[in-house]
C-alpha cells in the first residue's frame, strides 16, 4: 500500500455503500482576502507544492480511487486557489 492510500484510506470510507469519496485539497495558504469566517492564519505561499508534486499527489489519489472503485469528489481550496500560480497549469495537466 503506498503512502497516499495509507494516509487517506480508512475502513469507514471504504466499507460503505457510497460510491463517492470526498477529498478537500488545500493547494495553497496564500490569500488576498481576510474573510471574517475563515480559520486561515497563514496567508503566505511558503507551503505551496510544485506543479510536479501536485501532479504526483493527483496521480496517487486517482489510482487509489480506481482501486477502491470509488468516484472522487474533490474540492480544490486554500487560501485562495485562484491566485495560486499552479492552479490552472495543474488543472490542464490533471
Amino acid at each position: 500500500m503506498n503512502n497516499i492510500e495509507t494516509n487517506i484510506s480508512s475502513k469507514k470510507y471504504l466499507d460503505n455503500d457510497l460510491d463517492e469519496f470526498y477529498f478537500q485539497w488545500h493547494i495553497t495558504n496564500k490569500c488576498n482576502l481576510r474573510c471574517s469566517h475563515c480559520y486561515q492564519d497563514d496567508y503566505t505561499n511558503s507551503s505551496d507544492m510544485s506543479l510536479k508534486e501536485l501532479k504526483n499527489i493527483a496521480d496517487k489519489l486517482f489510482y487509489a480511487l480506481s482501486k477502491w472503485g470509488k468516484k472522487g469528489d474533490i474540492s480544490i481550496t486554500g487560501g485562495e486557489p485562484f491566485i495560486s500560480k499552479n492552479l490552472f497549469p495543474f488543472l490542464v495537466i490533471s
